[in-house]
């Protein structure tokens, strides 16, 4: 294969990804669902690979399905899924410019039929700050 061809999947590769992460958000907003909580969180740079760590095992810990996805050339640009039968969690780098620091947006879904129980929401959410709360320079706003 020639470096031309390998530079051609690549791109249609990322394009592909972006487009399935586009077209999710843009699910989510055209069916009016809102999340039912947002965190934006913000942290150096060079935490990006514990950010990504912390919400894996956050998944693993809590019984979540977890994808994490690079959709371009970027090491900071990280997407985060994460799912089960009552709750689901989207996480996507936001390209801020009023910060230096690496952002996240992050915004946890209801799953299903039943109403989410926001008391258990707020424990994801206390859970989430514990596991961060080490990173260098993070901030976190919680929009209710």
């Amino acid at each position: 294969m020639t470096k031309w061809r390998k530079l051609v999947t690549v791109v249609i590769v990322c394009g592909l990804w972006s487009a399935i992460t586009m077209g999710y958000l843009a699910a989510a907003s055209a069916s009016g669902e809102l999340p039912v909580r947002a965190v934006k969180i913000t942290m150096a740079h060079e935490e990006h690979g514990q950010f990504v760590d912390q919400i894996s095992e956050l998944a693993a810990e809590n019984t979540f399905e977890v994808r994490v996805g690079q959709p371009l050339l970027d090491p900071t640009d990280i997407r985060i899924w994460m799912w089960r039968r009552d709750l689901k969690m989207l996480a996507v780098p936001i390209n801020d410019p009023n910060t230096l620091d690496l952002r996240y947006d992050i915004g946890i879904y209801a799953s299903g039929d039943q109403p989410l129980p926001m008391d258990l929401v707020d424990r994801f959410v206390e859970d989430l700050q514990d596991r961060l709360r080490h990173l260098d320079r993070v901030t976190f706003t919680i929009f209710k």
